[in-house]
């Protein structure tokens, strides 16, 4: 019986403000001034997000989707808090092994945006590397720089992030960019990499600054810092990648091979398909590894897809309100580059159907643009989270966090398992199941829900991966856990099949996509889910 954690000192990471690092200069207090500018400066009201991001299309649904949110944020934000207060060393509690698995799990669920810069800095050695070094930085920007790497780097400035307000000129975010890549180049001695003139090496030289570009542009947003960020990009090169952005590209060429053999491992089909064209994990995964992501999948996700007939192509890149690639990073910093692999087999093993559906190698191209833009990407809670609720909930109940515990282990390993491993398996297992069920019971509708392919994933995911939580009302919930604990998961099943069966006659009468999401909305709030006795009846 593990020992309670609220009476073991020392189990939950305490956590102290690091002291601040020296500036760097112009440059950081340039970057502090633009980023506050931001904050305070006159702007169109209803088209920039927090990060600097023009959202023309949707702002209207980001706003509602926060405003939901918020509460979750706000209590997010206080835990970390009070753990940043409490702890004077993050760095030595980082490298305690009962913290750090306590602290893993914070991770994972997200690390506050108000102290991200923190935590990837002592996660990752790079404030350790800054305090080791002071006016490193400093004195790589004052060093004379050849004009070719000058000119190979400005040169790629103006393509990063041109939706974003913070890098629409030189006078802006665009410097400090400039000044991070210039000073990462030097320190890590990519400069054979960038001064190829060859067609190869000018290949080369495009795929690598592009993808340094993205991440050192996200990481000046997030930490609004020069000097940070310069030693973010340079635990990332020299230590947490190696060999991704040298000449040769090795590491990136050993994790795409490793990449294509566990994919082999987890899906032989899969991996079958994919031997038959050459070179295709080159094309598809350096891309997802190179960037980390960052031009892959949105920076942040929505949870819901059709919301007033927005459709993905409208969404401006980088600019959603739910956490994704933010969330990867945070993991990435903090338990090392596996994470990669994690991201890129849950991708290719949710969407392996429509993967084996190609016939060519267009269709298989054409499939794996799909997967970085498909529903189960914008869904945050199903990527990456899908516990909290039910933890929260749990502790509720029980007033017990030993109990808790147990409860949640009882859930993961006995009653739901597979729901949350990296390839949910057994999650997408049940929804196929539940699927099926629906043809047998209202072949209408199973007839009617096969007309969109993947619409059961992005509907019962969110049932199933919460418990019903997000999605019925409380009194309801806590009746289908007291059915679930004592019967086992096909009350899962039992309850799927009362929403659709009693809401059949509306969801037939659906005509496109966008109604179908509507009405699968309306049902989990209408008034039949809403009187708890005749539901569980």
């Amino acid at each position: 019986m593990h020992t309670r954690v609220r009476t073991s000192p020392g189990r939950y990471l305490h956590l102290r403000p690091l002291p601040r690092a020296p500036s760097s200069g112009a440059g950081s207090r340039n970057t502090d001034v633009l980023v506050c500018k931001l904050c305070v400066a006159p702007r169109p009201p209803c088209r920039i997000d927090p990060y600097g991001f023009e959202r023309p299309h949707d702002y209207e649904s980001y706003k509602e989707m926060m405003n939901e949110y918020v509460a979750v944020l706000n209590r997010r934000s206080l835990r970390w808090s009070r753990l940043l207060q409490e702890s004077p060393h993050v760095e030595k509690s980082l490298t305690d092994l009962p913290i750090f698995l306590q602290v893993k799990r914070y991770v994972r669920k997200g690390v506050p945006n108000e102290h991200r810069a923190r935590i990837w800095m002592a996660a990752s050695g790079a404030q350790e590397r800054l305090e080791s070094s002071p006016g490193y930085y400093r004195s790589l920007l004052a060093a004379e720089h050849r004009a070719p790497l000058r000119d190979a780097i400005r040169a790629d400035l103006h393509r990063t992030f041109p939706d974003n307000i913070l890098f629409r000129s030189e006078a802006s975010l665009q410097s400090s960019l400039f000044n991070v890549l210039v000073a990462t180049v030097t320190t890590t001695r990519l400069w054979a990499t960038v001064r190829g003139r060859g067609p190869e090496e000018k290949l080369t030289r495009s795929v690598v600054l592009q993808g340094m570009n993205f991440i050192a542009g996200y990481l000046i947003i997030i930490t609004k810092d020069e000097e940070k960020s310069f030693w973010l990009m340079e635990a990332l090169l020299a230590r947490l990648l190696p060999d991704y952005y040298s000449p040769a590209m090795l590491g990136l060429k050993t994790d795409v091979e490793v990449l294509s053999q566990l994919v082999r491992m987890k899906s032989p089909a899969v991996g079958q398909l994919m031997a038959q064209y050459p070179g295709i994990w080159t094309l598809v995964a350096s891309r997802w590894f190179i960037c980390l992501y960052v031009d892959v999948l949105p920076i942040e996700v929505r949870e819901q897809l059709a919301r007033g007939g927005v459709s993905l192509s409208q969404t401006p890149s980088g600019s959603c309100p739910w956490q994704t690639v933010l969330r990867i990073w945070d993991c990435l910093f903090y338990e090392g580059s596996k994470v990669l692999f994690r991201v890129a087999l849950t991708l290719v093993l949710h969407h392996q159907q429509e993967i084996l559906r190609a016939r060519c190698l267009p269709d298989l191209c054409q499939c794996f643009r799909h997967i970085t833009g498909g529903a189960f990407s914008l869904d945050c809670h199903s990527f990456m989270q899908g516990m909290n609720f039910i933890a929260g909930y749990l502790i509720i109940i029980t007033k017990d966090e030993e109990k808790s515990f147990w409860l949640m282990e009882a859930l993961l390993a006995r009653l739901l398992p597979d729901y949350y491993s990296p390839a949910m398996l057994g999650l997408k297992t049940d929804v196929e199941v539940l699927s099926q069920l629906v043809r047998m019971k209202s072949p209408a509708v199973g007839q009617l829900m096969a007309q969109y392919p993947g619409i059961w994933t992005l509907v019962a995911s969110r049932w199933f991966i919460c418990l019903y939580v997000d999605v019925l009302p409380i009194e309801t919930v806590l009746r289908i856990w007291d059915c679930l604990f004592y019967e086992g998961s096909k009350v899962l099943f039992r309850v799927a099949l009362t929403l659709v069966l009693h809401h059949q006659q509306e969801i037939l009468r659906a005509r496109c996509l966008p109604d179908l999401c509507q009405c699968f909305r309306h049902i989990t709030g209408g008034a039949f889910s809403l009187d708890c006795h005749s539901f569980m009846q």
